[in-house]
C-alpha cells in the first residue's frame, strides 16, 4: 500500500492511498465470494461460483462497490496511521479510482494557533478591601433571611405579610381563585432586579399560578427572544394596606396588552380579596445567639471574620475573572488562528441542532420560528456562523494556553465540584451520584474547571505574579477532549443537571487535538464537496 500526503488550505491534508494490483485483485475476489454466498447461482454451491462467473452475472462495478464498502474504512485507517495524520473533524472521501484502487481523502487536521508572548501583559487593578459597612450589610441580609413572622391585631402596613383569599375575574368570568395566599406588602419596584424577585406571591405561584402565566425560556447561545427586562407585576400592596383581619375589598388592576397570559392581556381584572391575617416581621438581634442561629460559629466575632473572608474570596474571584478575560482579549488581538472548515461546519450544525431542540420545547420548529421572524435560513446560518467563529477563537486560545502551561484538572477536582453542585441543589447524595455516574457531566465539569484555571492563570499574569506552569500533578489528569467546542460550560446547577443527552452551546476549551474515527465510505460518499417565549410574570 502506497500512502502519500499533500497539504491543502484551511488545515486540510489530502491523503492518497494506492493499492498494488495483487492486493486490489485479492479484495475483488473476496468481495465476489461474499456475493456468491448470499445469492444462489444455478450450477454452483453457495460461495463456490468462480470469480469470472460472478463478474459476468453482476458486473464488475457491483463487485468493486462490495469491496469498497468492506475494506475502505480499514484502508483509510491504516493509511492515516502510516502517514501520522490525525483527523480533527469529519473527513471527506474526495475520489475513488480503480486499476489500481486509489482512494483520496481530505482530512481536517488540528488548528494552527500562533500566540504572542502573553507573559509580558500587565494590567492595572485596585487592591481588594472589605469594609465594616460590607460586613454589616451582609449581617443585615442574614437577619432578613432569618426573620420570623408574628400575627398582629392591627391594620396592615408596609413590610407586613398578609394572608388573603383572592378571586380574580374578567367581568363575570372567574380566571383564578385561591383560598389562602401569603403576600408580603412591598411595592413591585422595591428590591427588584432581573435576577431577584422572590416575594411570597412569587413563591406561591411556583406551585399553583394565580394567573396561570407561561415561563420564559432563555438560551444565551441561541439568542432566542428574551423576556422583558422589567416584566409587569400587578400592584397588590397599595389596595391591601390599612386593612384588618376579616376586611374584604374589591379592586381593579389594568393589565398591559403584551402581558403573557392572553386571558389577562389588555383587560381590567377585578380582584375580590378577603384579608385572613396580618403578620409582622420580627428581626433577631445581631449577637452571639444570632451567630449560633445562622451558622456553625459560637460567637458573632467568628461569624464576622467568616463573612469578611467570604466577601474577600468572592471579590478576588470576580477581579480574577475580569482581569483574566481582559488578558484573553489582548491575546486574541494578536493571535493567528486557522482551523479546518469541516470543524467549523460541525460546530454550527451542533449549535443549530441544540437551537431546534429548544424550539421543540415550545411546539415550534426552526422553519416556523424563522417565518415568524421574517428571516431566511441562510441569513440565520450566517448570523450563527459569525458568533460561532468568535467563540471558537476564544475556545482554541484557551485550549492552547492550557496546553502550553500544562494546566490540568484531576478527578478529585471534578468530584469536589460535583459535591458542591449537589449541595447547592439541595438534593444531596442522590444528585451527586447522578453527576459522577455520567461521563458527559464529568466532562462538562472538567471543561468548566479548566476554563476557570486558565482565566485565573492569566489574571495572575496581569497582576505580575507570574504563576508557575503546572508540570506535575499528584493524580492523573482528566482528559477534557471528549467535549466538543460547541458544548457549553456553565458554572451553574443547570449545567450539571443530569440531562445526559443535552448539548449546551457556550464557551469551552477546544481540544488541542482530537482523533476522529473515519466515517464509513457510504457516509463519506453522501457528502457534497427563546424561542418564541411568552412574557412571564415573576
Amino acid at each position: 500500500m502506497k500512502v502519500t500526503t499533500e497539504e491543502l488550505e484551511r488545515r486540510q491534508v489530502l491523503v492518497t492511498v494506492e493499492l498494488d494490483s495483487k492486493k486490489e485483485q485479492d479484495l475483488l475476489e473476496k468481495a465476489a465470494k461474499r456475493i456468491a454466498k448470499e445469492v444462489r447461482i444455478p450450477g454452483f454451491r453457495p460461495g463456490k461460483a468462480p470469480y469470472n462467473v460472478i463478474v459476468r452475472r453482476f458486473g464488475l462495478e457491483a463487485i468493486q462497490q462490495e469491496a469498497l464498502e468492506n475494506a475502505a474504512d480499514n484502508l483509510i485507517r491504516k493509511a492515516l496511521e502510516e502517514a501520522d495524520v490525525k483527523p480533527f473533524a469529519k473527513m471527506d472521501l474526495e475520489s475513488v479510482e480503480w486499476d489500481p484502487l486509489t482512494l483520496k481523502v481530505k482530512v481536517p487536521i488540528e488548528p494552527k494557533i500562533n500566540l504572542e508572548d502573553y507573559h509580558a501583559i500587565r494590567l492595572d487593578f485596585e487592591p481588594i478591601e472589605v469594609t465594616e459597612d460590607d460586613i454589616e450589610e451582609a449581617l443585615e441580609e442574614l437577619q432578613e433571611q432569618n426573620a420570623t413572622w408574628t400575627p398582629v391585631e392591627r391594620a396592615s402596613q408596609l413590610s407586613d405579610r398578609v394572608t388573603i383569599s383572592v378571586l380574580e375575574k374578567d367581568e363575570d368570568t372567574v380566571l383564578a381563585e385561591r383560598e389562602s395566599l401569603e403576600y408580603e406588602l412591598t411595592f413591585p419596584d422595591e428590591d427588584l432586579d432581573e435576577d431577584e424577585d422572590e416575594t411570597a406571591l412569587d413563591e406561591a405561584e411556583e406551585s399553583e399560578d394565580i394567573e396561570d402565566t407561561d415561563d420564559t425560556g432563555e438560551d444565551e447561545a441561541a439568542e432566542a427572544p428574551k423576556k422583558p427586562s422589567t416584566p409587569f407585576r400587578p400592584d397588590l400592596t397599595t389596595p391591601l394596606l390599612n386593612l384588618k383581619t376579616g376586611d374584604e375589598k374589591a379592586f381593579i388592576i389594568p393589565y398591559p396588552e403584551d402581558f403573557g397570559d392572553k386571558r389577562y392581556a389588555g383587560k381590567d381584572i377585578t380582584f375580590e380579596v378577603k384579608l385572613l391575617e396580618v403578620s409582622e416581621k420580627q428581626l433577631a438581634p445581631i449577637d452571639d445567639d444570632f451567630a449560633k442561629l445562622v451558622s456553625d460559629f459560637d460567637t458573632l466575632d467568628q461569624l464576622r471574620e467568616d463573612i469578611e473572608q467570604n466577601i474577600l474570596r468572592q471579590r478576588e474571584a470576580q477581579q480574577n475573572q475580569e482581569l483574566g478575560n481582559e488578558v484573553l482579549n489582548k491575546i486574541l488581538e494578536g493571535a493567528e488562528i486557522e482551523w479546518p472548515q469541516a470543524f467549523e461546519e460541525e460546530t454550527i450544525e451542533s449549535e443549530i441542532a441544540h437551537y431546534e431542540r429548544q424550539l421543540n420545547q415550545y411546539g415550534l420548529n426552526l422553519e416556523n420560528y424563522l417565518s415568524l421572524e421574517n428571516r431566511s435560513r441562510d441569513d440565520f446560518l450566517e448570523e450563527r456562523r459569525g458568533q460561532v467563529v468568535e467563540r471558537l477563537k476564544r475556545s482554541l486560545v484557551l485550549g492552547e494556553v492550557a496546553e502550553r502551561e500544562h494546566l490540568q484538572i484531576t478527578e478529585s477536582d471534578i468530584l469536589a465540584r460535583a459535591k458542591l453542585l449537589a449541595d447547592l441543589s439541595g438534593r444531596g447524595e442522590q444528585f451527586w451520584r447522578q453527576i459522577i455516574s455520567s461521563q458527559v457531566q464529568q466532562s462538562l465539569i472538567a471543561n468548566d474547571l479548566l476554563v476557570e484555571k486558565v482565566v485565573n492563570f492569566l489574571a495572575a499574569i496581569a497582576k505580575g505574579e507570574e504563576p508557575a506552569s503546572q508540570t506535575d500533578t499528584d493524580e492523573s489528569a482528566v482528559s477534557t477532549e471528549v467535549v466538543s467546542p460547541g458544548v457549553a460550560i456553565e458554572t451553574s446547577l443547570e449545567a450539571a443537571e443530569p440531562d445526559l443527552g443535552d448539548e449546551r452551546a457556550g464557551e469551552t476549551l477546544a481540544p488541542a487535538s482530537a482523533e476522529a474515527e473515519p466515517a464509513s465510505v457510504d457516509d463519506q460518499a453522501d457528502q457534497s464537496g427563546e424561542p418564541a417565549a411568552a412574557e412571564a410574570q415573576n
